[in-house]
């Protein structure tokens, strides 16, 4: 520490005393020095040293006063010493200013720790008034009768801005003392920058706090250990249906009038009782009779010393993210089976190509009158059936190979009139309602028949006693997004296909449950649950929307919606080609692993007298390509192979056989291929199963492209 060097301004008792000594002293040596050294005044000497009593009066006279001064001395040198170590001893312990000031509030003495804290030297404000250190002596000269500067002899703090000697304001505790012995005062001027930057920092800080709880997405709420609320933020505030803070703060937690309130009050009163922490998730009806599910976190409050003193709880409105996870495990699940009826369907479509395709050769081979016919057909009816299944399940999980067209959805409805009646029988009235200038849509027309179909289906089973089919088509602009049960059916255009029906309608738990896969109302031996998971997994393949309005008794209306296209539609449902047609010489190379299929795909393309090469693999379709010393036209693989699969083997042949069309065959469906690859428009696809005719005429649409 620097050594102190007070500065004092004034006449201590001491002071005075030492200075009376010190002047008596010398007048007593000038005039011996007189006496001595000037002759006119020897007579003076003389008649002093002939009087003793005179003589000895002045001796003692000049000791007494050697030693009063030198009392006077000791007691100032004392003074000065009590002094520095009072005021080191304050400055060590103490980083405030301290000044002492006059009557007048002039400063007549202040400490060191002023060159620190205003910039100052001491000497530098002795004789100055107080105000000097002031930014706004104005401000304090205000104050100078009431808080800084009090009348009565006691002491008061206030606050001012300070001055430094470079001009910045400096935030000041002022603490000013009346001295009782004179009419001056203390004044202790404390720095309380610190302190303030602190109270703005934590003013800040609970601000921040406060704008977060508040614009927190999540309810918070706070209760006492006597169950009043002491703090709540606006979304707790709209959960328990509260219009403002002043309804709840200080009250209890709702009661029985409210069913939110009855669902926290039973969570709080569990957490103080438990006095653990608390997690749940309830079910309630919110105050606009909807359902609202909370996810309830509770924690309780403590003390220092461990005693309950509350709960602090945090509520979040998940009923919509509960319904979206619904949704998502409803998704996985149907994606899970339509992975599974994916495989299934390349094992069953491969066993259905071989009993079909082998069924319609035998079919070919007999005479008409033969009564083998029948049963023949028989088998063919229930291969073509097994093969709508697949199809069907397929469908419903948006994985059946689709060939959309531009069709009018009128002529493909118009298309079926004939079966349609035969379906539903001549119970049901079937009324069609076509609308004029129908925009065209892409889509497969036999998928399109087939939502009709199984919408006509479940409206027929719907009115066992009798009833009217309405099916209308309409044009529909979206000018902006719509919220269905099932879909969110955005802004367009769209082909609306509307089938509705006079049966019993479907409840709300019908509803929510009539696009799952092998849900069903009709019984186990009625069907087969898959009929609405179909339509919907062909309109969302066709990038269209459904929309479902029922009431029990009162019927049902399914709306389809189909994207509009621009372009000319085509004859979706042409007419079988003549045989003759169908039939070539080109040279084929078969690749099937399956060896039934291999067999019987080339039979038929031999029958139509093609040349057929065949191979059980990709590698072995190189090996006898290879070998091979003609052209091939023509190949016709499967795509799942061991060892080398169709997409390889398409990529690699052309590559040393010029001109090599491809047709690709499987039993997967598109979306289900391992290691799927992206089909060149110029190669064909075939799903299987297929028959004799199917294959010969896609094997001739792609020869003749």
């Amino acid at each position: 520490m620097d050594t102190i060097k007070p500065v004092v301004i004034g006449h201590t008792r001491e002071t005075v005393h030492l200075r009376i000594a010190v002047t008596i002293l010398l007048v007593l040596v000038a005039y011996r020095m007189v006496i001595d050294f000037s002759p006119q005044l020897k007579f003076f000497f003389e008649l002093h040293t002939q009087l003793p009593v005179l003589h000895a009066l002045t001796n003692f006279l000049f000791f007494w006063l050697l030693a009063l001064l030198w009392i006077a001395y000791r007691r100032w040198h004392e003074a000065v010493v009590r002094r520095r170590e009072l005021e080191t001893i304050f400055t060590s312990i103490n980083p405030d200013v301290l000044l002492v000031a006059d009557g007048e509030d002039r400063i007549t003495m202040c400490t060191v720790v002023v060159a620190d804290m205003f910039g100052y030297q001491p000497g530098e404000l002795l004789g100055k008034r107080t105000d000097f250190l002031y930014s706004d002596p104005v401000e304090v000269g205000q104050k100078r009768e009431t808080a800084v500067y009090p009348k009565a002899k006691s002491s008061c703090i206030g606050y001012a801005t300070g001055r430094k000697k470079d001009g910045s304001p400096l935030a000041l505790e002022i603490i000013v003392s009346r001295l009782v012995s004179s009419s001056g005062k203390v004044i202790l001027l404390r720095d309380i920058a610190a302190w303030k930057d602190a109270e703005s920092s934590l003013i800040e800080s609970e601000r921040r706090y406060r704008s977060l709880v508040e614009n927190a997405p999540v309810g918070v709420l706070l209760v006492d250990v006597d169950g009043r609320i002491t703090a709540v933020n606006q979304p707790m505030l709209r959960m328990m249906g509260a219009p403002s803070t002043r309804d709840l703060v200080g009250s209890g937690v709702m009661g029985p009038d409210s069913p939110v309130g009855v669902v926290i009050a039973s969570a709080v009163r569990r957490c103080m009782d438990l006095r653990v922490p608390v997690f749940l998730e309830e079910l309630c009806t919110s105050q606009w009779r909807r359902e609202l599910r909370l996810e309830i976190h509770l924690a309780p409050l403590q003390d220092a010393e461990n005693r309950p003193i509350g709960v602090q709880g945090v509520f979040a409105d998940i009923t919509e993210s509960h319904r979206l996870r619904e949704e998502f495990l409803q998704a996985q699940k149907m994606e899970a089976i339509g992975h599974l009826a994916g495989g299934i369907a390349h094992d069953f479509n491969n066993l259905l190509t071989i009993i079909t395709g082998y069924t319609d050769l035998l079919k070919r081979s007999l005479s008409p009158g033969d009564t083998a016919n029948a049963i023949v057909d028989e088998i063919l009816n229930a291969g073509n059936r097994a093969g709508d299944l697949t199809r069907q399940l397929l469908a419903f999980a948006r994985r059946q190979k689709i060939q959309p067209r531009v069709v009018n959805v009128n002529q493909v409805i118009m298309g079926m009139d004939g079966i349609m009646r035969r379906l539903i029988g001549a119970h049901i009235e079937l009324v069609f309602l076509p609308a004029d200038d129908l925009w065209a849509v892409c889509a497969d027309a036999a998928q399109i028949q087939q939502c009709i179909m199984n919408l006509a289906v479940n409206a027929r089973d719907a009115m066992i006693e009798g009833g009217k089919i309405v099916i209308r088509t309409a044009n529909m602009t979206c000018d902006e997004a719509q919220n269905s049960r099932y879909d969110r059916i955005e802004a367009g255009r769209y082909v609306m296909i509307s089938v509705s029906d006079t049966g019993t309608g479907m409840s709300d738990h019908v509803l929510s449950h009539i696009f799952e896969p092998f849900f069903s109302t009709k019984g186990p031996q009625a069907g087969s649950g898959l009929g609405l998971a179909t339509v919907y997994g062909i309109v969302k393949q066709s990038h269209g929307y459904v929309s479902v309005h029922s009431e029990e008794g009162k019927g049902s209306k399914l709306d389809l919606y189909f994207p509009r296209v621009e372009g000319k539609p085509e004859d979706a449902l042409a007419a079988d080609v003549d045989t003759m047609r169908l039939r070539g010489s080109e040279t084929i190379l078969v690749v099937e692993d399956e060896r039934s299929v291999r067999e019987f795909a080339a039979a038929i393309l031999e029958n139509f007298g093609y040349n057929v090469l065949k191979a059980q693999n990709g590698e072995d379709a190189m090996r006898v390509a290879k070998q091979f010393e003609g052209k091939i036209d023509l190949l016709l693989t499967d795509v799942v192979m061991p060892k080398m699969g169709g997409y390889e083997l398409a990529s690699m042949l052309p590559g040393f056989i010029k001109g090599l069309k491809v047709l690709f065959v499987s039993g997967y469906a598109s979306l289900d291929l391992p290691h799927q690859a992206t089909i060149d428009p110029q190669h064909g696809y075939l799903q299987k199963p297929f028959t004799g005719i199917t294959l010969t005429k896609k094997v001739r649409e792609i020869l003749d492209a």
